[in-house]
């Protein structure tokens, strides 16, 4: 479970920076979040494992380059574990291309790394290193966006297991309408293990603009394959400065 979300996590990251124009003001550069979530699931093995996730970030923007990272706490529980400490850091930097190109598009490019800051020993990591990339197009109409994503994920193997580099993909549409910006989404990911299936993963959520620079999130999904959580959601706050 942990291993699945964390593909989306990384993924969820990387849009924030793009996924929504009206946050990423001209005189706000950098910003500080914090939100907490959690996701069931029983993949397949008929046994539910709950998954609680705090986490805090911080990014920077300078111009059309930007820099994330990102700092989750873990709690993981099922019948028989009941397990919790520091997840896997991510760092996450990225570079908007000249939207001058063809009008009312802009592309966006990042590259992320996971490092092994999680307990492996405590399932709440691998105890390897990931390394991705991503390529996203933002097409807008007025105030509707489309959002494209595409990317590849080098994983690192653990000693007792090995995991396949996956490909990740998101399609969504959003909508702002000042004081909300609503969005719906669909994430995938290539299988990491063989005897698992594709992961697929339906997504809503918004952002609510509570100040000039604060936004409060929230995000609901559910799962559309064996390998992703059946329900979860996230909650939080954005502070621009």
């Amino acid at each position: 479970m942990y291993r699945s979300r964390t593909r989306a996590v990384i993924l969820s990251e990387c849009l924030l920076l793009w996924f929504n124009p009206a946050i990423a003001a001209d005189t706000a550069s950098n910003f500080l979040s914090i939100s907490g979530g959690f996701s069931r699931g029983d993949f397949a093995t008929g046994e539910n494992t709950d998954l609680y996730r705090m986490q805090i970030g911080y990014g920077q923007i300078s111009g059309r380059y930007d820099f994330s990272i990102t700092v989750p706490y873990l709690l993981l529980q099922d019948s028989t574990a009941n397990e919790s400490g520091l997840g896997d850091i991510s760092l996450q930097a990225g570079m908007t291309f000249d939207e001058d190109v063809i009008a009312g598009n802009s592309f966006y490019g990042s590259v992320s790394l996971k490092l092994p800051t999680a307990d492996e020993t405590r399932a709440l990591g691998t105890g390897e290193t990931d390394i991705g990339g991503m390529l996203g197009y933002t097409g807008r109409f007025n105030t509707l966006s489309l959002i494209l994503v595409g990317g590849y994920i080098i994983t690192g193997d653990a000693p007792a297991q090995s995991y396949n580099d996956v490909f990740v993909y998101s399609a969504g549409l959003a909508m702002y309408s000042n004081p909300w910006y609503v969005y719906g989404r669909l994430d995938g990911q290539q299988k990491i293990i063989d005897t698992e299936d594709d992961a697929l993963e339906l997504t809503g959520g918004l952002f609510y603009q509570i100040k000039t620079r604060q936004y409060l999130t929230a995000e609901v999904f559910a799962g559309l394959s064996d390998s992703s959580p059946d329900i979860g959601f996230n909650l939080g706050l954005v502070n621009w400065f």
